[in-house]
């Protein structure tokens, strides 16, 4: 591999919650844990049943969710401002099991995990 083929590294570093506050995931709508695993299913990539299988990538730093959403997962981008204070930004939290970002949904614990449709926030594991 020749330098040329490296892109150069970025100067300027982004968090989540600066492109959530930028509306930055208005064209590229975050999707459920559920809707992202079916989307990989579709590419081949068996990823399992239910939140578990992304939860263990989740702790093993593979990939993350961009956020957990306390009442569901917003789906009005014309104003984001109201939605952040029930934002659980995830690179801002230690990993930990999904259940205690749970909210109750009529009832039953509910964990909202959006993803980034195509990887989310892929972090390749060192060699």
């Amino acid at each position: 591999m020749s330098v040329h083929d490296v892109p150069p590294e970025l100067g300027e570093a982004l968090s989540w919650r600066e492109l959530w506050r930028s509306r930055g995931f208005a064209l590229r709508e975050l999707v459920p844990d559920s809707v992202f695993s079916s989307r990989a299913a579709d590419r081949g990539l068996r990823l399992g049943i239910g939140q578990a299988p992304l939860e263990e990538l989740d702790v093993q730093g593979v990939l993350q969710p961009v956020a957990f959403a306390a009442g569901g997962n917003p789906h009005d981008f014309a104003d984001v401002a109201p939605f952040e204070p029930r934002m659980t930004f995830r690179e801002e939290e230690p990993a930990r099991e999904w259940q205690a970002y749970a909210w109750d949904n009529h009832g039953r614990p509910h964990t909202s995990a959006p993803l980034v449709p195509g990887g989310a926030r892929h972090r390749p594991r060192a060699a």
